[in-house]
C-alpha cells in the first residue's frame, strides 16, 4: 500500500504465478514504487491452468478489516487473505477458521507497518469473509483471493 500521510493511496493486492515446479519467482514493477510491503508464500495442491476461482478486496476503517464476500464455487478452495494496519502500530490476528502464517511488523528506516497473511482450506461453498483483527481502528485494506484445488 502507499502511504496516504505521504501524499499517496492506500491498497492492497494480492497477485499469484502458478507453477508446475519450485523455483525462483521475481516481481517487477513496471514504475518506481515507494512503501511496498511483501509476503510471499507457497502452496501445494493448487489447480495450476486455471488457478483462481474468486477474488474480494476493500479497504474499511475498523479494527476489524474485511476482504468483503467472496462465494467460492467448489469446495476445498484455499483461500489466502493479507492485509496491513496503515497505523503502524500493530499485528494482525487471523479470523475465524483461518491460520495465521505471517503476524509481524514491516520496518524500514522511516516506519514501520503492521502486515498480515492468513490462509483456510474452505469445506463449503458458502459466502466467506476475509477477516483480520487489529488493536486499532485505521484504514485497513485487506484482499482475499479463493484457488482451485487440484484434481
Amino acid at each position: 500500500p502507499r502511504d496516504p500521510r505521504r501524499g499517496g493511496r492506500l491498497r492492497r493486492d494480492l497477485l499469484y504465478t502458478s507453477a508446475s515446479h519450485s523455483g525462483v519467482t521475481a516481481i517487477t514493477f513496471g514504475t518506481t514504487q515507494h512503501y511496498v510491503s511483501a509476503i510471499f508464500s507457497e502452496y501445494a495442491n493448487v489447480e495450476l491452468d486455471a488457478p483462481l476461482d474468486g477474488y474480494a478486496g476493500q479497504t474499511v476503517t475498523s479494527t476489524l478489516g474485511d476482504s468483503g464476500p467472496l462465494t467460492p464455487t467448489a469446495p476445498g478452495d484455499l483461500l489466502v487473505v493479507v492485509g496491513d494496519d496503515d497505523q503502524d502500530t500493530t499485528t494482525g490476528v487471523a479470523g475465524s477458521g483461518f491460520t495465521l502464517i505471517t503476524p509481524g511488523i514491516f520496518a524500514t528506516e522511516t516506519t514501520q507497518q503492521g502486515i498480515a497473511m492468513e490462509y483456510q482450506l474452505d469445506p463449503t461453498t458458502a459466502v466467506v469473509h476475509g477477516t483480520l483483527q487489529w488493536q486499532v481502528s485505521y484504514r485497513l485494506p485487506v484482499a482475499m483471493a479463493a484457488f482451485r484445488r487440484a484434481p
